[in-house]
């Protein structure tokens, strides 16, 4: 602005030495020619004014955060089946281990079930009651002793000598067990022919165990076609109380 100011003052006395040069004013030439420089001196000192501006500074745009990595989850690894494990066996029931030492005699499978057909005929029996030794009698230890039962033939075969007692398991004190009481697992306990319908009585030998105990053993019948029962497919059955020389016996279960 200073520049500008400063160029109208020089124009002003130029253009009273040229009037007072030329006597009678200035001339249209003269004047032309004072425009011109001021017009140059005005573009000047605009050129000046705008070059001692500062420049304007023009904001850099902003820098954008760079989003942290998304991390990818491992895969679980899957656990390993052992060899021999079938998947979806399921870790969840116990395999029943059978009773050491505990091996009824029943024999080959039969032909038939029990009580069911053996050929033309059916093997059945019937309990008609115990001659002795009621369930739960007392003997000594080592004391022998003689079980009988009364069956009676409700089949419709006759019983011949290929039926034979045979054992099935034994309880001491109430636990399953493999005691026999010295008896054997198979018993010839048909010596004459039973008819449908005829009655067999039966005797076993027995010997009272050495140990403080309640002992019961159990029996079916088998023929060389079936295993059968008592009344269905009930067993017979031996219960006694071994008892020492003092008169000590165990209670009753």
């Amino acid at each position: 602005m200073k520049i500008m100011k400063t160029s109208a003052i020089l124009l002003f006395v130029l253009a009273v030495a040229l009037a007072a040069c030329g006597g009678g004013g200035p001339s249209m030439s003269e004047l032309e020619a004072v425009q011109t420089i001021a017009a140059g001196t005005a573009v000047a000192g605009i050129t000046q004014t705008a070059a001692a501006r500062p420049p304007t500074e023009t904001p850099e745009p902003p820098t954008a955060t760079p989003e942290p990595p998304t991390e990818t989850p491992e895969p679980s690894p899957t656990p390993e089946t052992e060899e021999g494990e079938e998947a979806g066996e399921s870790s969840g029931e116990a395999a029943v281990s059978p009773t050491p030492g505990l091996q009824p005699v029943l024999g080959a499978p039969p032909t038939s079930t029990p009580g069911g057909p053996a050929g033309s005929c059916t093997y059945a029996a019937a309990f008609e009651g115990v001659e002795n030794t009621p369930d739960g009698t007392a003997y000594e230890f080592g004391k022998e002793f003689t079980k009988t039962w009364r069956v009676k033939n409700t089949g419709t075969c006759t019983w011949t000598e290929s039926v034979n007692l045979i054992w099935v398991y034994s309880e001491t004190d109430g636990k399953e067990s493999s005691e026999l009481m010295g008896a054997q697992g198979v018993i010839a306990v048909v010596t004459d022919p039973v008819q449908p319908n005829g009655y067999l009585d039966i005797a076993v030998r027995f010997r009272t165990p050495s140990t403080l105990g309640v002992y019961k053993v159990f029996f079916k019948f088998r023929s060389s076609t079936a295993i059968f029962g008592v009344n269905g497919n009930g067993n017979l059955w031996v219960e006694i109380k071994a008892c020492d020389s003092s008169g000590l016996c165990p209670p009753s279960p």
